[in-house]
């Protein structure tokens, strides 16, 4: 019953915004720095409208026909021809999605009564992911003609050890295209984000993720779990986190014990016991 599941998938995509603001609401409340805690304000409509373009492709799922099981040719053409235009409309919204999430969560998140302020533009995220495909598609060229090159040569004699060589290299690229690929969406968003992120107007922050680095991290991180057998997942998560705040740095206006004194005379108690009544955790 597909029209069933698709169904469904509205109604949870339609509870989605209430579950993502108050995930992110309860995050930060348990959150703080100095005994100042995080706030983050966004309600449904501020979510919906970050996340509203999403719906409306799904949505569009539901009017299109579905195919006969009954034929013993398989799905029609148009099918296959829907179907990929969605995954393209997918592609083609998801950096704006993305994007209008981190806007959402910086610009409605504060630090006791400041207020903090991201002015990344949502064309610069488009730019790091078709930035990102491009870089997997050159990957996954470049491994296809490795591999092809290996079995140009395979009726000739005496280059065993070539061949063997070039089918390796092709594997090592092929399975390290994704992640590349992720470590240059990580980076490069996280650098754009964290870089126009404002508290204040007093005090900016500085990342500098490189992409070769945390990819690197990531597939050495892939290896480490298959060795152990996942019993060096810890190990990798403090590993992880450790590079990543590692090229993370505040800077400061102002000295920052003088803007935490400032910030602490202006928050009261009341409303932060409130927000701990009415929050709950649904993060991942």
């Amino acid at each position: 019953m597909p029209q069933l599941a698709l169904f469904l998938a509205l109604l949870v995509f339609a509870a989605s915004p209430w579950f993502i603001a108050r995930s992110m609401a309860f995050n930060a409340f348990n959150s703080s720095y100095r005994n100042i805690r995080f706030r983050f304000q966004a309600g449904y409509a501020d979510v919906f409208k970050a996340i509203g373009l999403m719906g409306v492709v799904l949505a569009i799922s539901f009017f299109v026909p579905v195919p006969d099981r009954g034929q013993d040719a398989g799905p029609p053409v148009w099918f296959f021809i829907i179907f990929g235009l969605q995954i393209l409309a997918f592609l083609l919204i998801y950096p704006y999605v993305f994007g209008s999430m981190k806007r959402l969560q910086v610009n409605h998140s504060q630090y006791g009564s400041s207020p903090f302020s991201v002015t990344a533009a949502i064309g610069s995220f488009y730019k790091i992911f078709f930035l990102a495909i491009g870089l997997f598609i050159v990957l996954l060229c470049a491994a296809l003609a490795i591999g092809a090159m290996a079995f140009a040569l395979m009726p000739k004699q005496g280059g065993a050890g070539t061949i063997v060589a070039l089918i390796l290299g092709a594997l090592c690229i092929y399975f390290a295209a994704f992640p590349v690929m992720i470590g240059f969406l990580q980076s490069r968003n996280a650098n754009l984000v964290f870089n126009t992120t404002r508290l204040d107007e007093s005090v900016s922050f500085s990342s500098t993720l490189k992409a070769r680095k945390l990819a690197w991290l990531y597939v050495t991180n892939l290896l480490a779990i298959v060795v152990s057998f996942g019993l060096a997942i810890p190990w990798v998560v403090i590993r992880s986190v450790r590079y990543r705040l590692g090229c993370l740095a505040l800077v400061s206006a102002v000295p920052i014990e003088q803007f935490v004194s400032g910030v602490a005379a202006n928050v009261g108690a009341t409303g932060e016991k409130l927000g701990e009544f009415f929050n709950i955790d649904l993060s991942l």
